[in-house]
């Protein structure tokens, strides 16, 4: 009985662990809430690309997100660090790369209409992948933290207080873009202050999330990649999924 406590006390998810995890969870999806919700708008209304080209160029990185994603947690699946971990050295690693490629988002560019749309392109596409790597990793470690299933619970509990915290974080951007406009910067100025401080910043804080340790170890996947990728299609509730966000997104 005693061993059998022992082993469960050395499960348990500690409080600073879960807490830290859940402020990298923050910062993550306060770098992620301003890009998402203002990278179109800047690259309309600030670089001036035509709205049709800016519409194409988020079309196409539909695309890219279908098919990056299940290919990278793949290979995550198949990849282990030589300490023996799977995800949370992707948490060290991605953080500084994905906060300066938010950064250089919306930097003011001079190039022409051609050559920005080709940056953006670029630093988007780059950025989204680097970004799916730590997406991949930050939340695998759910399963991976405890082989308790009322510790993972728990630490998904976390996980969704600290998502939703950084979701709101992003969203004092129009309430801060008008203090920031009062005191005279222009709009331009705003949107690259505010992407050193959400998109650099928030990555920077998504480092706390490495604290967590992964206690559950797997054995590298045996199948191709191919093989991994080709059980997508019988995932028929992801592909409604994708279908539904594809529609949304034509609509």
């Amino acid at each position: 009985m005693a061993r059998d406590l022992k082993q469960i006390d050395k499960n348990r998810v500690p409080n600073g662990e879960l807490f830290s995890y859940s402020v990298g969870l923050a910062g993550q999806n306060i770098s992620y809430g301003y890009i998402s919700g203002w990278i179109k708008y800047f690259c309309t209304n600030l670089l001036h690309i035509a709205p049709k080209k800016v519409g194409t160029i988020f079309f196409i990185s539909y695309f890219w997100d279908a098919l990056n994603d299940p290919v990278i947690g793949a290979l995550t699946d198949r990849f282990r660090f030589k300490n023996g971990e799977k995800l949370r050295p992707y948490l060290a690693i991605t953080p500084p790369i994905i906060g300066a490629l938010a950064a250089l988002m919306f930097m003011n560019v001079s190039f022409d209409e051609t050559g920005k749309i080709f940056y953006i392109l670029v630093i988007y596409f780059v950025w989204d992948f680097f970004y799916s790597f730590q997406d991949v990793a930050l939340w695998g470690m759910v399963a991976t933290s405890s082989p308790l299933s009322q510790e993972r619970a728990r630490v998904a509990q976390w996980v969704s207080i600290g998502a939703g915290a950084g979701g709101a974080i992003a969203g004092v951007f129009q309430m801060l873009r008008s203090i920031l406009n009062s005191f005279g910067l222009a709009d331009m100025q705003v949107f690259m202050i505010c992407a050193l401080l959400f998109g650099l910043g928030g990555e920077m804080i998504s480092f706390a999330s490495h604290r967590i340790k992964e206690r559950v170890r797997s054995d590298k996947s045996q199948e191709s990649l191919w093989q991994s990728l080709s059980i997508i299609r019988y995932n028929r509730t992801l592909l409604l999924i994708s279908l539904a966000r594809f529609l949304e997104y034509i609509k």
